[in-house]
């Protein structure tokens, strides 16, 4: 199925979703000037269990901006990312449900390539990370964790993301209605058993969906995923949860792999780092996937946030 005839060819109709987590608002709201600056497109700042000084920064940013609009979910603890998503779809009664993460910024005009594509495809994705070199968004065949920064299969075909997503609304309630999946990640052992067959002829029985991913492959049977590079965007990937860990991370004595990372042995501290995350993700990856993905995420991820 193509995309809608009624496309935008500027981001003028467009507004995007930005959801803000505890504690990175000051880091954070200020990248929303480069995006207004820099496209036609409208903003929604979404405050996801921030503080009360928090809210009143987003509050008062948008007042008086007319393409700012402010909300805040009515739960005081944070929820998760595919639960915000799913509320603030069956909220959205626009021909397009738009979401951005809240570290992308613009360097230069970003949207026309994205508001183009809408009159061929049905859902079009952008914003990959910095910290993703080329090729590392290709999802392996043997891996079994879907995660957020691949926006391909290894046969290159579309698999959506969340950094930077413009879908149209009618096909979105439809798919959503269809197969009874929102933006939720999901564990194999939560998917229904229904859909089974569906996610096996496309190689992805048995694997853990991140967020929006169980959605977008099966949004792609019937309609066109298409990713765009969008040069004008910069996107840190993962500042949010930069944030919360270093807001969160007990105080404690300094450790001898501290005192080591700081007298130059790095390689070492990281070979430690590796073996760490490995251990603590033995359930749900393998062991080789494991070690992939975490030297990935702490030679390359974390550095970069």
């Amino acid at each position: 199925m193509s995309g809608s005839s009624s496309a935008p060819k500027s981001g003028a109709s467009l507004q995007f979703n930005i959801v803000y987590t505890p504690g990175t608002v000051r880091y954070l709201r200020f990248f929303v000037s480069s995006l207004l600056d820099s496209s036609a497109a409208s903003f929604r700042l979404v405050s996801n269990g921030c503080s009360p000084s928090e809210r009143e920064e987003l509050r008062r940013y948008c007042a008086g901006r007319p393409r700012l609009e402010y909300w805040e979910l009515l739960s005081p603890e944070i929820q998760r990312h595919g639960t915000v998503l799913n509320y603030l779809q069956s909220m959205t009664k626009t021909s397009y449900f738009c979401v951005m993460d809240s570290d992308i910024f613009a360097t230069a005009p970003w949207l026309d390539r994205s508001s183009e594509r809408l009159h061929q495809a049905d859902a079009v994705f952008a914003g990959m990370p910095l910290w993703v070199a080329p090729g590392q968004d290709r999802f392996p065949n043997w891996f079994r964790g879907l995660s957020g920064e691949y926006s391909h299969d290894a046969r290159g075909a579309c698999l959506g993301v969340t950094y930077v997503a413009i879908y149209d609304n009618d096909v979105l309630n439809a798919v959503r209605a269809r197969e009874q999946v929102g933006f939720e990640a999901r564990e194999w052992s939560d998917v229904p058993t229904r859909l089974h067959s569906a996610l096996s002829r496309q190689g992805l029985s048995g694997r853990h969906f991140d967020t929006g991913k169980l959605l977008n492959v099966l949004m792609r049977v019937s309609h066109r995923l298409e990713f765009v590079e969008e040069p004008g965007l910069c996107h840190i990937g993962g500042a949010s949860f930069e944030v919360i860990h270093r807001h969160n991370r007990p105080r404690r004595p300094e450790s001898i792999f501290t005192r080591l990372g700081e007298r130059g042995c790095r390689p070492l501290v990281t070979a430690w780092r590796v073996i760490q995350q490995v251990h603590s993700h033995r359930r749900t990856l393998s062991f080789g996937e494991a070690c992939v993905v975490m030297r990935r995420r702490i030679r390359q991820r974390d550095r970069v946030r």
